[in-house]
């Protein structure tokens, strides 16, 4: 049915529709609910956000773990000198070095950088003696069998991630009786290294 309004002696038609006053209502609520989703995904967001980050430093120390510990696993010797750790190996050295925001791999085609916050290392030689220093003071040449070093992966309180890194070298029992005869060796491999 059709409804015909007259206005100034003309006929209209005039269709049924909302009034200015509900249109407002529906956008003042329109406001808030989108003002409420907006919030909601902006915490999505922020908590994925977190949680990127935490997983990649997750990885980050994995992946540094696994290289690490193959590379002391398969080397000759380990030897340690101002902040770097060498692996030796019969026809090429791997290099370590340790700095406060990173840690680079270098090897003779490429380099990896590990992006772990190092403060502390200390290391053991083979004769027994311990060498710990603060990050920027150099260690002397040693041949190792002991690496430690602490880092600051993540601030939170309840973290799960270790601070503090242990690796170790086994080495033959002839190792440790020619000690000398392999320092020496080592300090040739270094310099041929750098």
């Amino acid at each position: 049915m059709k409804r015909f309004t007259l206005h100034a002696g003309i006929f209209r038609k005039t269709l049924p529709a909302f009034t200015i006053a509900e249109m407002v209502v529906v956008l003042l609520l329109s406001a808030i609910v989108i003002g409420v989703a907006y919030r909601g995904l902006a915490f999505v967001l922020i908590r994925f956000s977190q949680f990127h980050q935490r997983s990649h430093l997750i990885s980050e120390q994995v992946l540094f773990d696994k290289t690490l510990s193959n590379d002391l696993a398969h080397c000759r010797l380990l030897v340690a000198k101002e902040n770097t750790i060498y692996c030796l190996y019969t026809a090429k050295t791997i290099r370590y070095q340790f700095a406060q925001e990173w840690i680079l791999r270098m090897d003779h085609s490429r380099s990896d950088t590990f992006h772990l916050p190092t403060n502390h290392l200390s290391v053991q030689s083979i004769t027994g003696t311990a060498q710990e220093q603060e990050l920027l003071v150099p260690i002397p040449l040693a041949v190792v069998n002991q690496v430690r070093f602490q880092t600051s992966l993540l601030k939170e309180k309840d973290s799960t991630l270790p601070d503090t890194f242990l690796y170790q070298k086994k080495y033959a029992a002839d190792t440790y009786l020619n000690a000398d005869f392999y320092f020496e060796e080592a300090l040739k491999a270094v310099e041929n290294s750098l």
